[in-house]
C-alpha cells in the first residue's frame, strides 16, 4: 500500500520518513539525504525517545496552561507542510503574545532548506529589527 506525503511523493507503508518526503519540491534533498541521516536522525530519534512519556501525558491529559511567550517571534511556515499543517497557524497567537506570521508558498516542512534566500532574508530582517544584527 502507498501513502502520499509532502510534494506528492508516494512511499510504501512501513517505509521510514525522509526529508525528501516532506519537501514540496521533488528532488530537493537528493544530494543531502546521507548528511541528514548521519547528522539528524540519531539525535532526532533520541529526542522522541527522551520525551515520549511527557508527550503521551499531554495527549492523555492535555497540555498545561502556560503564560504566553513574550519575546519577539516570527514564523515563516511552508504552505503545503505535511508535518505541521499551515492551517494550524491560527493557533500560534494562543501561545505567543505578538507573533509575526507568514506563509512560505511552495515550500514544505523544511522552508529554510527549500528556499534558503527568502528564509535567510527574513531571519536577518527579524534580528535587525530586534536590534541584534
Amino acid at each position: 500500500m502507498h501513502r502520499t506525503v509532502g510534494g506528492g511523493n508516494d512511499v510504501e507503508d512501513g517505509e521510514p520518513d525522509t526529508p525528501a518526503q516532506h519537501a514540496h519540491a521533488p528532488g530537493a534533498f537528493d544530494n543531502q539525504v546521507k548528511h541528514f541521516v548521519d547528522n539528524f536522525l540519531e539525535g532526532g530519534f533520541a529526542w522522541y525517545r527522551a520525551t515520549h512519556a511527557a508527550r503521551m501525558a499531554q495527549v492523555r491529559d492535555d497540555a498545561p496552561v502556560l503564560p504566553k511567550i513574550e519575546v519577539p517571534s516570527r514564523f515563516y511556515w511552508g504552505s503545503p507542510d505535511p508535518v505541521i499543517l499551515s492551517a494550524w497557524m491560527d493557533r500560534i497567537p494562543e501561545y505567543f503574545a505578538d507573533p509575526e506570521l507568514e506563509i512560505a508558498e511552495g515550500t514544505g516542512h523544511f522552508v529554510h532548506f527549500e528556499t534558503p534566500e527568502p528564509a535567510n532574508k527574513r531571519v536577518v530582517e527579524f534580528f535587525t529589527a530586534a536590534g541584534r544584527p
